[in-house]
């Protein structure tokens, strides 16, 4: 349920798990920001890597996913914007999904199958977010 509470505080429907950012080498991003702020390595094989997170001293996520042919972001013009993603942890998929997609969020067409973990969805906005 989204919305206040009897006590006027906002229930949410989850909490933030990931922030993952698009880019061609995710192992040697994820190491780049590890020795700027801290933290371990996590879930890479060292050899063409998928996705690899690195997880803070504090226990923040924060996660590099290869994209082929990547194009980076140049600023401040929008032929290549920049791309990320929010990973959100709920505690029941199927009870949180109806409350997303009343919230503007609909099915990430040909990103997510219908039973596959984790729900993809774009939001209002057109950001993906992972569910």
């Amino acid at each position: 349920m989204t919305g206040a509470d009897d006590w006027g505080r906002f229930v949410a429907i989850g909490e933030l798990y990931d922030v993952v950012i698009d880019c061609p080498d995710p192992d040697g991003l994820a190491e780049f920001y590890r020795q700027v702020i801290g933290g371990r390595i996590a879930d890479s094989d060292g050899e063409r890597t998928t996705l690899v997170t690195l997880v803070t001293p504090d226990g923040r996520r924060v996660s590099f996913q290869r994209v082929e042919d990547f194009s980076p972001p140049r600023w401040p013009g929008q032929e290549h914007p920049r791309q990320i993603h929010l990973d959100v942890m709920v505690t029941d998929l199927d009870e949180s999904e109806p409350l997303v997609l009343r919230l503007g969020c609909d099915v990430a067409r040909g990103l997510a199958q219908a039973d596959r973990v984790p729900r993809l969805r774009r939001s209002p906005r057109g950001i993906r977010s992972a569910w």
